[in-house]
């Protein structure tokens, strides 16, 4: 997102971030008020509440105590379309749009108008841009639901740029640009449907951080990380490398013979050799 001149969320503060659980047609089952509530625990509850960490506690942990995100779950918004009429309205001109800017521009002005909220709390740098937004459907991924091939790959989890909007931004009704889509079925991939699993969640804020991926999406043999962070299989914490990017903790830069201890990377003492 940096390399390329497109926002991010900032990686220190109290934040406020936006999220907006979306009811698509055909899978109103899924949109009820008992997911509501794991949807909330899951971004703002804790390690005791949930499977792993909640997206919140996993950040502030991670950042030792630099990230605060509180994030703000509406209710259910209706779409009242199809993933078949979600398609039709997709933009022509941008081949990366399989209907899900629509989607989210409907949502937009529904939060707006319902809950009479001019969204700048969610513009955290004040730069006219939402900072970040999280839209979970209740439609079930596509490696468990037999979608037309044309949208099949909407329904999985991703993030990315609504990049029409950069040109519209207003520090007194900003809206959105960086957001993360998934389904919703991704909360109970780990631990069932009793369970709350934030993984793919928490590795998605990432990219809303501005991390990459690190391992190659061609590839399914090839993880120069070795499948040990979360931003390469979703597992364990970030890595002191992502860390350092994120200005969470600090480089020595060795110039001559010198002894340095490398504290545990969980410890938090700010320091990691380069």
């Amino acid at each position: 997102g940096i390399n390329a001149s497109l926002p991010s969320l900032p990686s220190k503060g109290d934040l406020n971030v936006w999220v907006i659980p979306l009811c698509i047609k055909g899978f109103e089952k899924n949109a009820t008020s008992e997911k509501l509530e794991k949807i909330k625990l899951m971004f703002n509850g804790d390690s005791t509440n949930t499977n792993f960490e909640s997206v919140s506690s996993f950040y502030l942990k991670s950042s030792y105590n630099q990230l605060k995100l509180d994030f703000t779950v509406s209710d259910w918004f209706n779409l009242n379309k199809d993933p078949l009429e979600i398609y039709m309205e997709r933009d022509r001109n941008d081949p990366s749009d399989s209907g899900i800017m629509y989607c989210m521009d409907q949502a937009l002005n529904w939060y707006k108008e319902t809950y009479n909220d001019d969204c700048t709390k969610f513009d955290n740098d004040k730069d006219g841009l939402i900072d970040a937004v999280w839209f979970i459907n209740s439609a079930r991924n596509y490696l468990n639901y037999n979608y037309d091939s044309r949208y099949a790959s909407t329904y999985w989890g991703f993030t990315y740029w609504n990049k029409k909007n950069y040109n519209l931004r207003n520090i007194y009704n900003p809206t959105y640009m960086n957001f993360s889509w998934c389904t919703f079925d991704f909360m109970f991939q780990g631990y069932g449907t009793n369970g709350i699993d934030a993984h793919t969640f928490i590795h998605e804020t990432g990219h809303l951080l501005g991390l990459n991926d690190y391992y190659a999406t061609d590839s399914q043999t090839y993880r120069p990380s070795g499948k040990l962070t979360m931003m390469d299989q979703n597992v364990y914490d970030l890595d002191n490398y992502s860390k350092m990017l994120l200005g969470w903790v600090t480089p020595f830069v060795v110039y001559g013979s010198s002894e340095i201890i490398l504290p545990p990377a969980n410890k938090g003492d700010h320091n990691v050799i380069v």
